[in-house]
This record gives structure tokens, sequence and C-alpha cells, in this order.
């Protein structure tokens, strides 16, 4: 397992480290695979901001990794966006 991503998915709940903090899921975890695919993209981030600065707190870290998936999304959005336009255009 990796440094910072560990899972355990039990009946009823799925559980995951981020950064040594313990996070837990309860309820219907038949997603567990796709939690598992955006906890590892979290640590694909986080790993990438270490190899920028290793001298970041873990607190630093989360709140850049949040900082860079915020701004991935919102691109994508305006993206969408005018996806979604060109295609009422197109009508």
């Amino acid at each position: 397992m990796d440094k910072y991503l560990q899972t355990e998915v039990t009946s009823e709940r799925l559980v995951f480290r981020i950064l040594g903090e313990e996070f837990a899921i309860k309820g219907n975890t038949n997603n567990k695979e796709k939690i598992q695919k955006v906890v590892s993209y979290i640590e694909e981030v986080i790993t990438g901001l270490e190899k920028e600065n290793s001298r970041l707190t873990k607190l630093q870290k989360a709140i850049f990794a949040s900082l860079r998936i915020a701004d991935e999304l919102e691109k994508l959005r305006a993206e969408n966006h005018l996806l979604e336009e060109l295609i009422k255009e197109t009508r």
C-alpha cells in the first residue's frame, strides 16, 4: 500500500487514510471503486505537491491539493458550459 492511501472495506463502510488521517464513509459502499479512485487521485495530487515543495505541512498539502482540484473542476465546468452552448447552436 502506498504512503497516504489505505482502504478497508466492510459491509457498511469504507475506511480510508489520507495524510495519516482516517476517514470512514458509512452506508452504501457499492461505489467503493469510485471512492478508491477519488482517494487515489487526491494522493496523486499530494505527491505532486511534495515533489514541488517537500517542506509543506499536512495542512498546507491538504489546502493546496484542494485548491488544485477545485481549479481543475472550474476549468472543466467552463469547458462543459462551452460545449453545451456549441451543441445548442448546432440544433
